[in-house]
């Protein structure tokens, strides 16, 4: 399991803290959420996404959450996500 906090700075979700990691290996902290994962909007429209997305290599089950100040804009997110490659009955058993 990953998590990321995103902040949105000029219309980008940039991400602040991740355990997730590039395809080279790098952290992906900086990096930015790509406008065309079909969370960007939901994001930007003060929704939640969740679905599966590819980020990275990876196609993984993911949700994204907005951040919202007191005047209810979006000023950054949560996301967590499970690389589908898991074996899922594992993690069942883990947590049984």
């Amino acid at each position: 399991m990953d998590c990321t906090i995103f902040d949105l700075k000029d219309g980008e979700f940039v991400r602040l803290h991740t355990s997730l990691a590039k395809e080279s290996g790098e952290s992906a902290e900086g990096s930015l959420l790509e406008r065309q994962n079909p969370a960007y909007k939901a994001l930007m429209n003060r929704g939640c996404y969740v679905g599966t997305v590819k980020l990275f290599g990876n196609e993984v089950d993911a949700c994204y959450s907005p951040l919202l100040n007191s005047a209810g804009d979006v000023t950054g997110a949560l996301m967590v996500c499970l690389d589908k490659s898991v074996d899922v009955d594992l993690i069942k058993k883990m947590t049984d």
